[in-house]
């Protein structure tokens, strides 16, 4: 019996030293200090063998009648770590695609710029030209809120042009530049 507890003092032994070693690594590494990436193959390498070694021990712990194994008999296989595998299962389900049906050609086509009469002339202003077109108001919501309800107040798009002069001049718009010229083009669409 003592060449058994010889072997298992050792396995223990060994099993302490690398119970230690992996001990200290984690000490160095901590919340505020990453696992460098050269450290995880040797950390990897260290559970490997306190896996080996704590296998050896539980076999000589539940065979305490074989002594040592003579070198001429096969080595022990020690079973690999078990494979990950998930909590749960998830089961492939086909996906069915709905068939998409033809829509039936409509009797009207829907227009998309309104007539003559189209009553707000904010339908033509999207949400970009209308940050563009504050800044021609100095950004005063008010103005450019008044200003668009007394062009939508005009019955001709001439009635318009002179309420525009009229802006120009007190906000000192230049005629030239590109945000005014689309604001001109908005309101041309909406008389047209």
């Amino acid at each position: 019996m003592g060449v058994h507890n010889e072997n298992k003092s050792t396995a223990r032994k060994a099993i302490t030293s690398l119970i230690n070693l992996l001990k200290a690594e984690s000490d160095i590494i901590g919340k505020d200090n990453p696992i460098p990436s050269s450290k995880i193959d040797e950390l990897i390498k260290t559970v490997n063998e306190l896996h080996r070694e704590l296998n050896v021990y539980s076999y000589l712990e539940t065979n305490p009648e074989e002594m040592t194994m003579p070198e001429e008999q096969e080595a022990i296989v020690i079973p690999a770590p078990p494979a990950y595998i998930p909590a749960v299962q998830f089961e492939k389900i086909p996906v069915e695609i709905p068939l998409i049906k033809e829509p039936q050609p409509s009797k009207e086509i829907p227009t998309i710029f309104p007539g003559k009469n189209y009553p707000d002339i904010k339908s033509f202003i999207g949400f970009n030209e209308k940050l563009m077109f504050l800044r021609l108001f100095d950004s005063k919501i008010d103005d450019y809120e008044k200003a668009l309800a007394q062009i939508n107040s005009c019955s001709t798009r001439e009635e318009a042009n002179t309420i525009i002069d009229v802006l120009s001049s007190i906000h000192q718009w230049k005629n030239d530049s590109e945000p005014v010229q689309i604001f001109l083009s908005t309101v041309k669409r909406r008389f047209s």
